[in-house]
Parts: structure tokens; sequence; C-alpha cells
């Protein structure tokens, strides 16, 4: 049988969307300022603009991928992007913060109906070996490139056009998705298990799945909480604007990028194991880096490295981790696993900030010195920097092969 010749375009297509459900974690961060201003939060409640639509996205991914493996992934994917369209209409031109908020719930339902039923695309166009991992790669580094990305456009559009348009970016592209869906992607389902319960525990019995999610909660938990504390330590210590933090951090999504394709093709090599070891390694590297900032800091010396090895690494191990999870499913779970996959980079991004955070204001406690505010995001550099080292005990014990673990018993 012949490989589908549209099959790079499909990739293309699906990636844009993981591309833009991830950026809209993010984007609204160096909006918010205006956002507050315009639409009157009280009592700090713009924190609700991220929330929602990092808990709806995150808590409904095994249901969205689930749907997707039951009632079609194509189907399940343009509904989703035709959501998508409408909530991200709504948050821009709401004219009240809970209208705004109501909307980035919407989303997030919208995101994770499409995440799940993307990345299984994905898994079931490219059916070879070889491409389905350069396929994987694709995803990965776009994804991570969203990631870091975000606070880059979030912040140039709202300095030029508002903060609407971080909301009002998603429309053209989610109607180009619309469009070329019917002619790029095929339908698929798996009808054979509809009276089956949401999550079978029976998929957590691949060691690599678990293996791989963890590394993907883990990583993700080092990626969000160094977002927040470079851009706070950026703006609050040295100065930074928007836009010039924006430029200033471009190196972390332009390295993830990097070591996404950099990863995949030492995966013959290192397999995902010593990928994921080895991606969780410059993780760490990077965040001991970042944990020695000073007030006074320069680019060259206290960001660009750490920036740069933190992207190295968070490329790699998105790499890893997806190949981990997905490879150790039957083809019919790839729409649920590839929820669990989402869900645990999410999830991880959520707790990774608030661990942070806290560690962060603890140290700093009352202090408003810049010595003593830049102590505190060292500390949640050091505190990002385990939870890189979590990800490497766990890539070393659990990503195993299980022909390997089967010898030794």
């Amino acid at each position: 049988m012949h490989p589908d010749p549209r099959r790079w375009r499909a990739l293309a297509l699906l990636c844009t969307a993981n591309f833009m459900v991830i950026l809209d974690s993010q984007i609204v961060v160096l909006a918010v300022p205006s956002i507050e201003r315009d639409l009157g939060f009280d009592g700090g409640g713009t924190h609700w603009v991220l929330s929602a639509y990092l808990l709806s996205f995150g808590l409904l991914l095994l249901p969205g991928g689930r749907a997707a493996d039951l009632l079609g992934r194509r189907r399940t994917f343009s509904a989703g992007t035709v959501l998508f369209l409408l909530s991200s209409l709504l948050c821009g031109f709401a004219w009240s913060d809970d209208v705004l908020i109501a909307a980035r719930v919407l989303q997030g339902v919208s995101a994770a109906l499409m995440a799940p039923s993307a990345l299984s695309l994905v898994m079931t166009t490219f059916t070879d070996d070889g491409e389905r991992t350069k396929a994987l790669a694709a995803w990965s580094g776009v994804g991570g490139f969203g990631a870091t990305a975000a606070l880059l456009i979030g912040g140039t559009l709202t300095r030029a056009f508002g903060w609407e348009w971080v909301f009002f970016l998603n429309i053209p592209v989610a109607l180009i998705l619309l469009v070329s869906t019917p002619a790029l992607l095929e339908e698929s389902r798996d009808a054979s298990r509809r009276g089956a319960p949401l999550i079978p525990l029976r998929i957590f019995s691949s060691r690599m799945l678990t293996g791989g999610n963890l590394v993907m909660l883990t990583s993700a938990m080092g990626a969000f909480a160094v977002s927040f504390l470079i851009s706070r330590y950026a703006q609050e210590v040295l100065g930074y604007s928007p836009l010039l933090f924006g430029v200033a951090t471009a190196v972390l999504p332009v390295m993830a990028v990097v070591g996404a394709y950099g990863g995949q093709a030492l995966i013959p090599k290192l397999g995902v194991r010593g990928l994921a070891a080895a991606g969780t390694v410059l993780l760490g590297a990077g965040c001991l880096t970042l944990a020695g900032v000073s007030p006074d800091g320069a680019y060259l010396t206290d960001l660009l490295p750490g920036l740069a090895a933190f992207g190295l690494g968070l490329g790699a191990a998105t790499v890893a981790g997806p190949m981990a999870a997905l490879g150790g499913v039957d083809a019919g779970d790839t729409g649920l696993a590839s929820g669990i996959t989402t869900a645990a980079f999410q999830l991880g991004g959520a707790l990774g900030v608030s661990v942070a955070s806290a560690v962060s204001a603890a140290v700093t406690g009352a202090a408003t010195s810049a010595e003593a505010v830049t102590g505190g995001f060292r500390a949640g550099f050091a505190a990002a920097a385990c939870f890189a080292a979590l990800g490497l005990a766990i890539a070393l014990s659990a990503l195993r092969p299980e022909k390997a673990l089967a010898m030794e018993d």
C-alpha cells in the first residue's frame, strides 16, 4: 500500500493546529495589564484569563481523546476548530470580565477537542516508523515553539494593536484549518470499544506510556515555571519592556526547535530513553544556570546561556516523551493516549508555575529590594532544576524497553 501523498501537507495542517492551541495557553500573559484596565477586573481576578483556559483544556483532554477514537478523529478535530473560531471571536469582543472568562473556558474546551484528535491523526497518517519519528519530532518542535513564542507574539500584538488581537489572531488560522481539513485529512475511528470506560486501566500497563507521560509532566513543570520566572525577572528587575523581553527570549523557541529536530535524528543511536535523559539533563543545566541571575544582570551572561541550554533540552524531552507514550499503546488507543500526553503537559505546566512561584514568594517574603526579589527568582529557578532532576530519574528508571525488562526478570 502506497503512503498517502498528502501526508506531509496534512502534517503541516495538524502542526499548525497544535501551535495555536499551545500558543493560546500563554499568549495572554503580557496582555493581562491591558485587559485589566479595559474590563475592570476586581481583586486580581485576571489570573482567571489564564486559568480558565488551562483548567478546561487539561480537564477535558481525556474525554476529547476518547471522543476522537469513537466518533471520528477528523470529525472531532473539525468540531473543535469551529468552537475555537467562535470562542476566539467572543474573547476578542468581550465586553466584561465575566464574558471573557466564559469565552476562555470555551476556548479550552475547543483545545481539548483539537489537540488529542490532531495528534492521533498524525499517528494514523504516518504508518512508517521512520516517517512517524520525523512527524512526531515536527509536532513536538512546533508545540515547544508555540509555548515559548507566545510571549513574543502576545507582547508584540498587544503593543501594536491592543489586547483583542491576541484572540483575533486565531480567526484566519481557524478558517484555513476548516477549509483544508476535508482535502487533507482522512477520517478514522475505533468502533470496537463503544462500551469501554473513559480510561481503561489496561492502558497504564505499559511502562513506556506511564514513563513518557511523566517525562512530559516534569518537562512542562520546568517549561512553564521558567517562562513565568524569566518574564518577571526581566521586567521587574532588569526593566525590560514586553516587546524587548519577547525579542530577548526568542532564543528559547529557536533552540527548542533545534533540540526537537536534533533529538529525532539521534533516536536511532540513543533510543527514547537516552534522548529523554539527555533532554532532562539539559533542562536541569539551563535552570541551574538561570539560578545564578543577579540584580544587575546582563543578557549575554545571565540569560542567554541558560535559555539556550533549556531550549535544547525542552525540544529533546518533548520529542522523547510522546514517542515513548504513544509507542506503547495499540492503534485503537492513540486518541486516548494523545489526550493523556497533552493533559500531562498542561497539568504539569500549571503545577510547575504554582510550585516555582510559591518558592520564589516564600524566599522573597515582604522584601522589595532588587537583591531580595532576585533571590526569590533564583530559588524558583532552583526549584525548576529539581523538576528536571525528577524527570531524569523517571527517564532512566521507567523508559527501559519491555524486552530488556523481561530479560532481567
